[in-house]
């Protein structure tokens, strides 16, 4: 199954975007970090399984109402269909769309195989996040991630082993005082301890509760016995069943006994000894047509040969003409090459002189010597000239900078200037602004003295209220003092009188003289009225004359600055063209030096003298170039005339032919007679080729005629007889006892499953007969029915007894200990049969994961061993799963083990990614999905990419697999028809 196509409404941050997968199985889908590859992963996981609502509100876009898309796929049974999944429809369910119809989400389930979101997790994708999970990975492990993914698809298997365990603790433990069924029974055996005490006293409970037991106990006894006369009865229905196989078994192990003892017999004898005659015959009919050719093909060689022994003489002198012929027709081919290059070189030559037009003729060319260091000479001369014309250019243009700078700083300072008022006139505008500076502090200090004097006014007038309400106060305490003094005859109270007059006296005379005292200080005699004439729209514009003034006074002398720094550029510059001017006359006197030595540069820019050394060059080497030419040409047309010599001499002499021709007519001649000549050898060749053919077939038939009749030998004497009539039989007496083994076998496997090995031999040996055991059976079953009957009186008892001892416990106090104590006994069953369910349920896990783990770890380590050894090149060739409580191992290409922790980080990835192929590949063999990879790799490097790569386009020949991924390396090993880019998405229009 493939996806084709996702059409995404609105899904977290996608909305209204379509993405095709094309009809490729190996898709690279690239974005950089929070460009969406998670939420396209989870869209399509949506549209395969669904999602709760609340999972689906998570993904409800932000900017868009809509939630849900469609994706199309292929399958290979019923083509291409859509599914179609919305937020607000159906309670997001799906609905499928095939060229059949339409379906629901039962459709789909069933066409997925029952496969849920964590069993495709689980099998048929994974990141780069798993990738550690293999260091720790043991043997328990490895069995519990191919059950899990195998049963459920979620590795959840293992956290329900550790909470059964967790259960179990807390419900039992042997020496534990804690866990629940602990304390329960240690409940029930007080409860117990209890009872026992308050039935004491009862005699005839203990009687009938012993009888009960006793009873129960042969109960137990009668169900064993049963239970063996079953077992017995059982052995004799198989024996009964049994018996005719058995007398046939007999039957044939007599049979057997009386064949021949020798079992020697060639394997497949009759076909081979059938086979050898069969061959023999076209072999015979073969060598005789082969004797008739060979007197054929010697006739034809003495023909032969009488007709090549009269050429001979001619033969060897004429292959060396013929030898030597090729090298003429290449010298005289040659020649006219040489020609033709000799002109060009000539021509050539001239062209390139006139188009230099620089007054050299080819005499000139012969004579003219250019020295290997003249090449970097004018180089020199040119790059110096180049520079100092930049220097040049350089200086002028700072020349032309700092004359406009002068310029306009001069203007500058002129214009500021003409701004700027007489200081004259500034320094009496600064004493008007002073004086009246000076005129607004007293008219302040006017202004605060006269509040001075109504405040003192007030003061003075409350200071002389109280000084004279102290006065009065003070002469009527005197006066009051006094008066006691006179009635009371007591001169202390007289003193006290009069220093209380004293005291009033003098604070009134005092505060007198203060007010006094102050009128003076602040007399208006010490106040200047001053006289101000500047109003403030005056005295603002005069502020304005005298900042203007300050700020161009800074500005003039900000111009000077710059102008004195103008002025010392100017003097650095005439340094600076001073130097040049000497570099410039220097490199004159060196350019007149080389155009002195070398006239045909008189009027020629030093700027073109390199191209110009590398065009002479290329003349002068094309001048060597024709010489060696002409001295080639020499040699190759005296060879063409010693040749041509030398072959009318010899057609002279051995031919007879003295008239002169072209050598290209004479070497015919020549060709044509060797060519007979040859011809007639070969076809010798060809004959005794055909004799030897011949030669090596007869003797070929031959050794295969004696070889069959040596084979026929051996299987006489592997079967220990002379004849072939007596081989015959003896194959008829060897396949009648495989026959009857095969028989023998037959019942035993038949019945292997009812006896044992040593319960049948003693049926074997001591064969019952079919009466003994039908009586046998008779009795075995008449016993059980008895006993049986014997089991339904002592149940009958047993119940009796229980009602009695019901009766017998109806008391009310031992009633309720004994419904309290049953009560709790429930309970403790309740939890025991719950603690043997965890049990149980515990024990049958381990057990199916370990036949599990054993049903596929073999076929899961080979395919990883396979991968792990592609994916390192070779450099390990096995992978060993974890045992006995070790970790991975893996086997070197030098035998050399080494556990998973040993290896490095990227080895340890690859086997991850090996082993998680693997366990993948083999768990998808039945149901062919897409496998989603999520940046896998991206601790990998270039070469270990390559590789993985690799596997996973292999991988992509069953089953489709898409890969998302932010590495633009990874991206790039994908070609354009196989990779979607993210960023290059175009959101749907007029959705």
């Amino acid at each position: 199954m493939k996806l084709k196509k996702a059409t995404i409404y609105g899904f977290g941050k996608w909305v209204d975007f379509t993405i095709d997968f094309t009809d490729e199985s190996f898709i690279s889908i690239y974005g950089e970090n929070e460009s969406g590859k998670s939420s396209i992963q989870r869209f399509i996981m949506f549209m395969l399984f669904g999602l709760p609502p609340k999972k689906r509100a998570f993904y409800r876009p932000k900017t868009s109402s809509k939630m849900g898309g469609r994706l199309t796929l292929i399958d290979p049974t019923i083509g291409e269909f859509t599914i179609e999944r919305f937020d607000d429809k159906w309670n997001g369910a799906a609905v499928c769309y095939t060229e059949d119809g339409q379906y629901d989400e039962k459709w789909l389930k069933d066409l997925l195989s029952g496969i849920n979101r964590k069993m495709y997790e689980s099998i048929y994708t994974f990141s780069a996040l798993d990738l550690n999970q293999i260091q720790s990975m043991k043997e328990e492990d490895i069995g519990e991630v191919l059950f899990s993914i195998g049963l459920t698809g979620s590795t959840q298997i293992y956290s329900l082993e550790k909470k059964l365990e967790q259960d179990i603790s807390e419900l039992f433990k042997p020496t534990g005082k804690k866990p629940t069924i602990n304390l329960q029974l240690n409940k029930i055996k007080e409860l117990h301890h209890q009872l026992i005490e308050k039935k004491n006293d009862e005699s005839k409970y203990e009687e009938k509760k012993y009888s009960y037991e006793q009873i129960l106990n042969s109960i137990e006894l009668l169900k064993g016995t049963i239970k063996s006369k079953k077992e017995t009865l059982l052995t004799l229905e198989k024996q009964m069943q049994a018996l005719p196989s058995l007398y046939d078994f007999i039957s044939y192990q007599n049979e057997l006994h009386n064949l021949p003892k020798s079992s020697s017999f060639p394997e497949d004898g009759i076909n081979r000894l059938q086979h050898l005659k069969e061959n023999m015959i076209p072999l015979t009919s073969e060598k005789k047509l082969l004797l008739t050719n060979e007197q054929k093909y010697k006739k034809e060689i003495e023909q032969l040969q009488y007709e090549i022994d009269r050429l001979i003489p001619f033969e060897e002198e004429a292959k060396s003409f013929q030898g030597s012929y090729s090298a003429y027709r290449e010298h005289l081919v040659e020649s006219n090459q040489l020609q033709e290059s000799i002109q060009k070189h000539e021509q050539q030559i001239q062209t390139e002189l006139q188009a230099l037009n620089i007054g050299l003729t080819v005499h000139d060319m012969e004579s003219l010597e250019l020295p290997f260091h003249l090449e970097q000479t004018w180089n020199d001369l040119r790059k110096k000239k180049e520079q100092l014309s930049l220097e040049k250019e350089k200086l002028t243009e700072e020349k032309k900078i700092l004359n406009n700078k002068q310029h306009v700083l001069e203007n500058q300072i002129y214009e500021v200037k003409q701004k700027r008022y007489p200081q004259n006139e500034i320094e009496k505008l600064k004493k008007i602004l002073d004086k009246y500076q000076e005129n607004k502090m007293l008219e302040k200090l006017q202004e605060e003295t006269i509040a001075k004097q109504e405040k003192w006014k007030k003061d003075k007038l409350a200071s002389s209220k109280k000084s004279s309400i102290y006065l009065s106060i003070s002469l009527i305490l005197a006066i009051s003092f006094g008066l006691l003094a006179y009635v009371t005859d007591q001169t202390l109270l007289m003193s006290v009188s009069i220093g209380i007059i004293v005291l009033g006296v003098g604070q009134w005379i005092w505060n007198r003289n203060s007010m006094k005292d102050m009128e003076k200080m602040i007399s208006p005699s010490t106040v200047i009225t001053p006289k101000t004439t500047m109003t403030e729209q005056e005295k603002y514009e005069v502020e304005k004359v005298v900042r203007d003034d300050k700020d161009l006074s800074q500005q003039y002398e900000d111009l000077q600055n710059q102008k004195r720094n103008n002025d010392l550029q100017e003097i650095q510059w005439d340094e600076k063209n001073t130097i040049f001017l000497e570099k410039e006359k220097n490199l004159k006197f060196t350019i007149d030096e080389q155009r002195e030595g070398y006239p045909f540069l008189q009027n020629l820019d030093v700027v073109y003298w390199p191209e110009l050394y590398q065009s002479l060059k290329g003349i002068i080497r094309i001048q060597h170039q024709q010489t060696e030419l002409g001295k080639r040409l020499t040699k190759v047309n005296k060879s063409l005339a010693r040749f041509s010599d030398n072959l009318q001499s010899f057609m002279n002499n051995m031919l007879s032919i003295s008239e002169q021709k072209n050598v290209d007519v004479l070497m015919e001649h020549i060709n044509n007679t060797v060519s007979e000549l040859n011809k007639k050898k070969d076809n010798i060749a060809h004959y005794e080729e055909l004799m030897d053919e011949n030669q090596e077939q007869l003797l070929k038939i031959n050794q295969q005629m004696n070889e069959f009749e040596i084979e026929a030998n051996r299987l006489f004497q592997a079967a220990n007889v002379h004849t072939e009539e007596e081989f015959y039989k003896k194959a008829r007496e060897l396949s009648r006892r495989q026959e009857l083994q095969e028989a023998c076998e037959n019942i035993r496997n038949q019945y292997s499953t009812y006896f044992s090995e040593d319960e049948w031999n003693q049926l074997i040996n001591r064969l019952p007969k079919e009466s003994t055991l039908k009586l046998s059976l008779n009795e075995t079953k008449s016993d059980s029915d008895q006993l049986e009957l014997e089991l339904e009186e002592k149940r009958q008892q047993l119940a009796n007894l229980k009602i009695e001892l019901e009766n017998l416990e109806s008391a009310e106090n031992y009633s309720k200990s004994l419904h309290e104590f049953e009560m709790e006994q429930e309970y403790l069953n309740q939890l025991a049969k719950k603690w043997a369910i965890h049990q149980t349920a515990k024990q049958a896990l381990i057990e199916t994961r370990n036949e599990y783990r054993d049903k596929y770890l073999s076929k899961v380590m080979e395919l990883t061993s396979k991968y792990f050894q592609y994916l390192t090149d070779g450099a390990y060739k096995r992978v060993h799963p974890p045992e006995n409580g070790n970790l991975f191992r893996v086997e070197s290409s030098e035998q050399i083990h080494f556990e998973v922790n040993e290896l490095s980080q990227g080895t340890i990835n690859q086997l991850y990614v090996a082993l998680r192929i693997a366990i993948s590949e083999i768990m998808s063999k039945e149901t062919r999905l897409p496998f989603i990879i999520d940046d896998a790799f991206v601790h990998f490097d270039k070469s270990r990419t390559k590789l993985i790569i690799d596997l996973l386009r292999e991988l992509a020949n069953d089953n489709q697999v898409i890969l998302f991924t932010c590495k633009k390396e990874v991206k790039d090993f994908f070609s354009p028809q196989n990779s979607i880019n993210l960023t290059t998405l175009v959101p749907l229009t007029g959705k």
